[in-house]
């Protein structure tokens, strides 16, 4: 468990395509965020969480701009080898 978001109970994924997935690389790292559709809301409000965390350099324009992409459905594919 991340020490940045709280767990939750997630319904089980029928297969590995029912996990959509953003990211953005900025500040030299990369963020990646990993969800089910039913849980979009919860996706939201981690990239929120992240921005307010000042030990992170994730800032609210990066916030912003990977909540975008989750809006708009601008996912990611990563291949997931059984």
């Amino acid at each position: 468990m991340s020490r940045f978001s709280q767990p939750m109970p997630q319904p089980e994924p029928q297969d590995c395509s029912d996990i959509l997935s953003v990211g953005m690389k900025a500040h030299g790292e990369v963020w990646v965020v990993l969800f089910i559709e039913e849980y979009k809301s919860e996706a939201m409000r981690t990239l929120g969480r992240w921005a307010s965390n000042l030990d992170l350099a994730f800032t609210w324009n990066d916030a912003a701009r990977v909540a975008k992409k989750i809006e708009t459905g601008d996912f990611i594919d990563i291949e997931v080898k059984p």
